[in-house]
């Protein structure tokens, strides 16, 4: 296999890693996961066509089938500490970014309490502004703990 037949590959491993990583990184407690029986999933091409807006290389929502659909929003420019405070919707974490990787933050009580629904095997869907899906499958969970939950630069337990 080729390094560039790899990378994807990485990419997820470590897109997920962070959203695992960052999801425990402001509430250590443990999540229970839990049916969202107050709604319905949409189904995918009603999601795709709710979260777009045209912005071509901008990530605008996640699908993944009978677990969760959910808006991304981005932070704002040089607050890279923040994460959205709504229900329904996850963060993607510009840090990340800058170094070809994907990050998606949410409080472990709100959109994070979502994650660990997520299994090994499950089909993810990214999707852009202008409709682009990307398609990764779940190969790893990890799971991690902040030693000082409160500070950005806090050391990680393996959980």
């Amino acid at each position: 296999m080729t390094l560039k037949n790899q990378l994807p590959r990485t990419v997820l491993n470590v897109s997920f890693l962070l959203l695992v990583l960052i999801s425990l990184f402001f509430n250590p407690v443990s999540v229970l996961a839990g049916g969202n029986s107050e709604a319905a999933l949409p189904n995918f091409s009603d999601f795709s066509q709710i979260v777009q807006n045209g912005e071509a290389d901008v990530l605008r929502g996640v699908y993944v089938a009978d677990t969760f659909a959910l808006p991304v929003i981005q932070q704002p420019s040089g607050n890279p500490g923040y994460v959205s405070n709504y229900e329904g919707q996850l963060t993607q974490f510009s840090m990340a970014s800058q170094f070809g990787n994907l990050g998606l933050l949410a409080h472990n009580h709100l959109a994070g309490k979502s994650f660990s629904q997520l299994a090994v095997g499950q089909e993810v869907r990214l999707i852009y502004g202008n409709g682009r899906v990307e398609y990764f499958v779940i190969t790893e969970i990890l799971q991690y703990q902040a030693l000082q939950p409160t500070s950005l630069q806090s050391a990680f337990r393996d959980r």
